[in-house]
Order: structure tokens, then sequence, then C-alpha cells
């Protein structure tokens, strides 16, 4: 990813946070008065907390905190603020997920605005990873990833970049066994009839 344009999307972030700040921000300091704080409450306490963090670099405490926040308050917006952080640490696969799991949500769902942005950088994301497809014309056919539990064709593997080995198995069949090499962006469909 170029320099321009790892500074242009975190520009793109830390506007975004500083909305999201002041929306939060009035929530929590009304709480001031002393009365015990809601999961809620907590929650966007944590949110404002990660945020100062992702503001000030310090990605890991503002992944921590974003962390905490989801426990007690998994709002759609604390979830893609967890996702943009595991961006900002590209940790891509995590990052995905995080995003793909608060476009799902019905918890306080994001503003159309919020879930477009987080559809794009679900692309961002998904561009850092490899999507490797296994087929089998063999019926019953399963395929297992390195070892894993075995999965029925046709399977879609989302991966990081790296070696991986594929294993293709079917009652009253020998085994097919196969290394790929993934890179990112790679989309790939590999055919393996044991």
């Amino acid at each position: 990813m170029s320099f321009g344009f790892r500074l242009a999307s975190r520009l793109v972030l830390l506007a975004l946070l500083a909305c999201i700040v002041t929306t939060i921000t009035p929530a929590v300091r009304a709480q001031s008065d002393g009365s015990p704080a809601s999961d809620e409450e907590a929650g966007k306490e944590l949110a404002v907390e990660a945020m100062e963090h992702y503001q000030n670099g310090d990605y890991d405490a503002a992944y921590e905190s974003f962390s905490k926040a989801r426990e007690v308050y998994p709002a759609a917006q604390v979830l893609r603020m967890q996702a943009y952080t595991l961006m900002a640490l590209e940790r891509w696969m995590e990052a995905a997920e995080t995003l793909e799991a608060a476009l799902e949500s019905v918890y306080t769902p994001l503003l159309p605005r919020d879930a477009e942005h987080a559809e794009d950088q679900l692309g961002v994301a998904l561009s850092h990873l490899a999507m490797i497809e296994i087929v089998s014309s063999v019926a019953g056919a399963e395929v297992s990833l390195d070892g894993g539990e075995p999965q029925r064709t046709p399977h879609k593997f989302r991966l990081e970049p790296g070696r991986y080995t594929f294993v293709v198995r079917a009652e009253g069949h020998d085994e097919v066994e196969r290394e790929v090499s993934a890179s990112e962006g790679d989309q790939r469909t590999f055919k393996l009839d044991p």
C-alpha cells in the first residue's frame, strides 16, 4: 500500500473518529452524577477511550479498549471502529471479519453512510487476503486445510498470504493433496478429485 493511500485513509478515519467522539462523548459525560453506569454507558466510555488511543496512534491500546467496549456494548459502530483499528495494525483477516460483523449487526446498526464506508473498507481489507476455492466432481468430497476440520466441496477459504496444504477425501477414493501458495488479492479455484 502506498504512503499516500495510507495517509489519506488515516485522515478519513480520523475525521470519522472525530464525528463519533462528538456523538458518544455527551452521553458518557451525562453519567457524571456518580450513579452507576449501565453497560451501554460503560461501553461508550471505553469506546471514547479507544478513540483517543487511536487518534494518538497507539493502535494496540485502541484495540484493547475497543475489545472491552465490545464486550459490554457490542454496537455496530464499536465493531466498525475496532475493525478500522485492526486495519491500522494490518491484521487484515480479523479486520474483514469484524467489518462483516459490524455490517450484519442489528444492535444499533450503522447509519447508511457509515455502512457504505464500512463496505469500502471491507474491500480494502479483502484486497490483502486471498480467496481460494476447492471444487471436486466426486460426490461427497470433503476438503481440509492444513489438517483442519473437513468441509464439503465446493468450499471457499479466505486466507492470509502464505503456503497451505489442501487435502480432498471421499469415501471409496484415494485422497489427493495439493500445496498452494496464496498471495494478496488471489482469487483462484482448484479442482481436486480424489
